[in-house]
């Protein structure tokens, strides 16, 4: 799941980090 969204939010990279939070 983690990779599917990391993908999703490639562009992002603070993202990375609110992806791993929740």
């Amino acid at each position: 799941m983690l990779t599917e969204l990391n993908a999703e939010f490639k562009p992002v990279s603070g993202t990375k980090v609110y992806i791993l939070k929740t």
